[in-house]
């Protein structure tokens, strides 16, 4: 479904899908001169303008007031939304993520020989984990409480793969950009790789 985000007294607002921007318009909340945004446009543009099946539009006699002050015009060329769900990245996720890992090792090889720092090294992998993914699911725009299901044998996977490939703000607009489309490949093609092993060593077994 196509989205837009729309410039509403001066301040980007959505993103909305068109059935909605056509209810703003009806109720004189927005005009058709008004700007809009969806990723791929190189810039804002009158909404009339970008929205074909909305370039003959009519606004109903009831709603429109030509005296009304002019709206203040974006001059941003695209939407700021860096920040506006908090949380981390697929970078810090995964630089994170892998520093728990060294850890991980190390104590490990530490304390191989003791079972309670074998626990307590156990445990703090655990929670950190857990905050790891909370904090990038909470990125993406999802329930960050699904991070539980990290420590679900085959759902990990799961949510793995969301902490991977989805950008920031992804359940606004279901489309993963160009470097999500790339991990989900190789998270793909890595995951077909270990199902044919898996398939080749019970054969053997």
């Amino acid at each position: 479904m196509d989205t837009y985000f729309v410039a509403i007294n001066g301040q980007q607002q959505g993103p909305y899908g068109l059935a909605q921007i056509e209810v703003m318009m009806n109720t004189g909340k927005i005009k058709p001169s008004d700007l809009c945004w969806q990723e791929g446009m190189p810039a804002w543009q009158p909404i009339h303008s970008a929205i074909p099946s909305l370039a003959d539009y009519v606004v109903p006699s009831d709603t429109f007031n030509p005296y009304a002050p002019p709206q203040a015009v974006l001059t941003t060329s695209a939407p700021s939304l860096k920040g506006s769900y908090g949380g981390i990245g697929r970078l810090a996720y995964f630089g994170t993520s892998f520093l728990v890992g060294v850890f991980n090792a190390i104590a490990s090889a530490a304390l191989k020989d003791s079972v309670a720092g074998t626990l307590v090294a156990l445990a703090f992998i655990i929670v950190a984990s857990l905050v790891i993914v909370y904090q990038r699911l909470k990125n993406i725009g999802m329930n960050p409480w699904w991070c539980l299901l990290s420590i679900v044998p085959i759902a990990n996977f799961f949510i793995a793969f969301r902490c991977l490939a989805f950008q920031e703000g992804y359940v606004e607009t279901g489309k993963m950009d160009k470097a999500g489309v790339i991990v989900a490949w190789i998270f793909g093609i890595l995951m077909a790789l270990m199902l044919v092993g898996i398939v080749m060593l019970l054969r053997n077994a």
